[in-house]
């Protein structure tokens, strides 16, 4: 039987819950997450048993540090003193597990909570999806000029169907 196994997840970064339900099952099915990837998630094979599992955010970190910062590891011991145990880490996404039924919550506070997601998708993708908001009205703008210039030219090409069908189909 093999020891490990790697899966596409298709969750949303910020679906902590459901991160959390999912980590929680496949223990439960004899898999412990080890590593969280771009490509994929690998999982090694344990006994099952019913482990808690804990997704957070921390906002200060990011894909391309070489290692965990200081703070990072000082949130991590704070952590461990709780009784979690880090499982994996993938830039903000911090996944922490406990053997305990009713562990101590890493945090008690939602608001906090929230905040701490808005500061990761801050930090990591909102700077992308402006760019992108931007690049897309821009080529909005080009088509529409097109269209007022040679209506019938753009009319008469199949991209210029497709580009405009898809614009009806964002707004």
């Amino acid at each position: 039987m093999r020891q490990t196994k790697t899966r596409m997840e298709l969750f949303s970064f910020y679906d902590h819950r459901g991160i959390a339900a999912h980590l929680e099952r496949q223990a439960r099915e004899g898999w412990m997450l080890e590593k969280i990837g771009n490509w994929g998630w690998k999982y090694r094979r344990i006994d099952p048993r019913p482990v808690k599992f804990y997704v957070t955010y921390f906002p200060k970190a990011s894909a391309y540090d070489p290692g965990p910062s200081e703070q990072e590891q000082t949130f991590r011991a704070y952590c461990e003193e709780a009784g979690w145990k880090l499982a994996a880490s993938h830039a903000q996404l911090q996944v922490f597990y406990c053997d305990d039924p009713d562990p101590v919550p890493i945090e008690t506070d939602a608001l906090l909570q929230v905040e701490n997601i808005h500061a990761a998708a801050k930090r990591s993708t909102l700077f992308g999806h402006i760019l992108l908001g931007c690049i897309g009205l821009m080529q909005m703008a080009m088509w529409l000029t097109d269209l007022l210039k040679d209506p019938v030219g753009l009319l008469a090409d199949y991209t210029g169907w497709f580009r405009g069908i898809c614009w009806i189909n964002l707004i």
